[in-house]
């Protein structure tokens, strides 16, 4: 017979030999299940059509009679309009990594820079698809996220084709797993984040040296800086060592860009300025000065 539960009602129900169910008496099909250990578990059960509903809402007293009644509330309108609150249960259950990272691109990746954005899916639909696109998300643990970015860090994520060590590309993917897994639990995917405390691979600095195409373009960007003078001396002095095939010689440089062409010759009278980038020509690091020739 159902009775009116409270908090004081579930810590009088004693647990028998076998589990038995006590009746909300104000939301049909809510209830609690005593176990013999002494576990409380508020359930909510009823018939759709000839199908038998049986939901689990939660645990006492992580979950409160108040919580867990509110809740049975919103199962039984949705019986009552003749949806099965289990399909929804199911589909999130049966959910595929294919179909979490679309849901993904459809829901997060609008928020970010489109540059991000692009660069987040074609790591997801490079690195993950092939790997882990038919499984399921709630089968995706922390050891085949650590053996994924293992395997983009040591350029062996494609057996097929031989790439280089990508240790960063790998920190990177680990990163964006780590929210779209965080969003997955909270779309109720899954119940934890198997990307939460992946292994960083570690980064080295990037290094590039110029080429005579780069020298080119360089020296053609810094064209209106001279103008005014009748020859221009550029003094570059690169920060780290520069190739000496590139450069000629491994200090410093003097460019001459007053007929736009160059030429080095050594030099330490560096100081000032620092040039990075120039018609979308991303450089090393340096630091330069432009002199006058007259001064």
């Amino acid at each position: 017979m159902p009775v009116h539960l409270t908090e004081s009602s579930l810590k009088k129900l004693e647990p028998r030999t076998r589990r038995y169910r006590v009746g909300d008496d104000k939301v049909t099909g809510f209830g609690v299940r005593v176990y013999p250990n002494g576990t409380r578990v508020f359930r909510f059960e009823c018939q759709l059509g000839r199908r038998q509903i049986s939901v689990r809402i939660g645990e006492w007293p992580a979950w409160s009679v108040t919580a867990a009644r509110e809740r049975a509330k919103e199962l039984r309108r949705m019986v009552d309009m003749g949806q099965d609150p289990t399909e929804e249960r199911n589909r999130k259950n049966s959910a595929t990594v294919t179909e979490l990272i679309e849901r993904y691109a459809e829901e997060h990746l609008p928020h970010l820079a489109p540059r991000s954005a692009a660069d987040q899916k074609s790591m997801l639909q490079r690195y993950v698809v092939p790997h882990w696109g038919r499984r399921l998300v709630k089968e995706i643990e922390p050891r085949d996220v650590n053996q994924l970015l293992t395997m983009i860090a040591e350029g062996t994520i494609d057996p097929k084709k031989k790439d280089r060590p990508k240790p960063v590309r790998a920190n990177r993917t680990g990163e964006v797993l780590r929210k779209m897994f965080n969003l997955a639990v909270e779309w109720g995917m899954r119940k934890d984040n198997p990307a939460s405390s992946f292994r960083r691979r570690l980064e080295q600095e990037r290094e590039r040296f110029l080429t005579q195409m780069d020298l080119s373009r360089f020296c053609t960007s810094c064209q209106p800086i001279f103008r005014r003078w009748r020859s221009g001396l550029l003094i570059v002095c690169p920060v780290g060592p520069v190739a000496s095939a590139t450069m000629g010689h491994a200090s410093a440089c003097q460019i001459d860009c007053g007929g736009g062409g160059y030429r080095s010759t050594c030099s330490c009278r560096c100081s000032g300025v620092c040039a990075e980038q120039t018609q979308g020509l991303t450089l090393p690091r340096i630091k330069c000065s432009v002199r006058n020739p007259d001064t």
